[in-house]
């Protein structure tokens, strides 16, 4: 056993509740290990023990897993989308847009979910594949729109929106 393992505990170690408690040698007793929580079930329950039930270093490390390798095109790609959407709003605000409202809305739409997306993704959240699928709806949604008009602009809005959904889609599904 080495110095890391001796110092922890396998079991949480709990305050007794008898009248005779020694403060001291309750916090120079080993502390407990951090315990792997499967899902939201158990991070609820932990929040709702009472203090002395609580483990001395909270579940919240599932949030992010570190241990996943980042998948640099596919932020690459995303981020790539919610900038072109916003050049084509900026350019769409010069010209006459009554007709092109809904485009500017999924336009909107489609570079604040692949924001949020990019940052999902650059922080390995564990709700990034299902952000994705939701993020890969909009963009072929926003990509179906921007085809049908006939401008360059639109055409290449259209076909980032369109490869972004096609790569969340997949990363969705792995």
């Amino acid at each position: 056993m080495n110095d890391y393992q001796s110092i922890w505990t396998e079991k949480p170690f709990m305050c007794p509740d008898d009248d005779d408690f020694d403060m001291m040698s309750y916090f120079m007793k080993p502390k407990t290990k951090m315990m792997k929580y499967d899902d939201m079930d158990e991070m609820c329950d932990y929040m709702y023990q009472s203090p002395h039930q609580k483990m001395v270093q909270p579940p919240y490390y599932k949030m992010f897993d570190t241990t996943k390798q980042l998948n640099q095109a596919l932020i690459n790609q995303v981020n790539e989308c919610a900038l072109t959407c916003h050049r084509m709003i900026n350019m769409l605000v010069d010209m006459d847009c009554d007709k092109r409202r809904r485009q500017i809305r999924l336009l909107h739409d489609c570079a604040r979910v692949c924001t949020q997306q990019t940052i999902y993704l650059v922080t390995n959240s564990m709700f990034s594949k299902q952000h994705a699928s939701l993020c890969a709806i909009i963009c072929e949604t926003c990509g179906k729109e921007c085809a049908r008009f006939s401008d360059p602009q639109s055409q290449h809005c259209a076909r980032i929106c369109l490869e972004c959904a096609k790569a969340c889609f997949e990363y969705a599904r792995m």
